[in-house]
C-alpha cells in the first residue's frame, strides 16, 4: 500500500515519507479535527483495515473508469 513502482506511487510516496501517518490520519478524517482525534485513538490495526479497504475501492473504480 505504501510502496512506489509508478510516478504516481513515487509522488505519493514522497508525500506520506514527508507528513508520516498524520497526513493518512488527516485524509481519513476529512480535515476534521473532531473525526481526526477520533481516528487517532481508534486501533491501529482498524485503520489499516480501512485504509486497505479505501486503496483498492479506489483500484477498483479506476480499473472501471478506464475500461470504457
Amino acid at each position: 500500500m505504501y510502496s512506489g513502482g509508478t510516478n504516481e506511487g513515487n509522488t505519493a510516496l514522497n508525500y506520506f515519507n514527508k507528513w508520516g501517518f498524520y497526513a493518512t490520519v488527516y485524509d481519513l478524517g476529512e480535515g476534521d479535527l473532531d473525526r481526526v482525534d477520533k481516528l487517532l485513538s481508534t486501533n491501529i490495526h482498524k485503520l489499516h483495515v480501512l485504509l486497505s479497504i479505501r486503496n483498492d475501492t479506489l483500484k477498483l473504480k479506476h480499473k472501471i473508469q478506464n475500461q470504457k
